[in-house]
This record gives C-alpha cells, structure tokens and sequence, in this order.
C-alpha cells in the first residue's frame, strides 16, 4: 500500500550498474487511475537520478488497470537484479490468471528469491 493508503504499487524505477543502486516506488491512486506518484527511494541516488554508481537506469512499471504482484530476483550481498510480475487489478485483489512479467533490471549475480505472489 502506498504511504496514507492512497493508491497501489505499480512498479518501481532506480539506477544500476553490477548491482542496483536504489528503488523508488511508483504507486498508482485508488480514487483517480490517471494519478501517479512516488513514495520514498531507498539506496545511492533514492531513484532520483542523481546516483554516482554510474551505469543505467530502469523503470518497470505496470500497465493501467495492473498492479506489483511478485518480484523475482537475484540477491547475495546486495540486490543484484530484478523483474516484476503484474497481476490484473480486480476489486480489491488481482487475477493472477490474467499477468505479465517485466524485462530484467540490474545485473545476474546472487541466488534466486521471490516475494509475493499467489
């Protein structure tokens, strides 16, 4: 949930090089669909652009009516990459019959881990 309970997360944007320098939530509003806005950045930079890492930046957001339902990832000392799996928006739950997955961001290392999903 966003900060106030004010919307869904639909997806997350940062920097990366070998690993990912930082997140920053995109949320999407409960009242107003077309409304989005960020909630706090963690890592070098906090999603702003400003990281000194040097690499890329990625931004892996949900299509309208879509919403985060997993993140699948690799991780060891830091989080080295990740994808999202998007899931329907459907009352106020998701249709995981009816999802997609995200391009990979950041880099391979690290073991596999999942969060989320059903």
């Amino acid at each position: 949930m966003a900060p106030n309970n004010e919307g869904y997360l639909i997806g997350f944007t940062g920097e990366y090089a070998k690993v990912i320098g930082s997140m920053l939530p995109i949320y999407r509003s409960f009242s107003d669909s077309s409304r989005e806005f960020n909630g706090t950045g963690v890592g070098q930079g906090k999603g702003d652009g400003n990281s000194a890492r040097g690499g890329g930046r990625y931004t892996l957001k949900a299509k309208p009516g879509y919403a985060v339902n997993e993140i699948i990832g690799n991780a060891g000392a830091a989080l080295d990459g990740f994808r999202i799996k998007f899931s329907k928006v459907s009352g106020y739950g998701m249709d995981p019959k009816d999802s997609y997955e995200s391009p990979w961001a950041g880099g391979s290392g690290g073991n596999r881990f999942q969060l989320g999903g059903y």
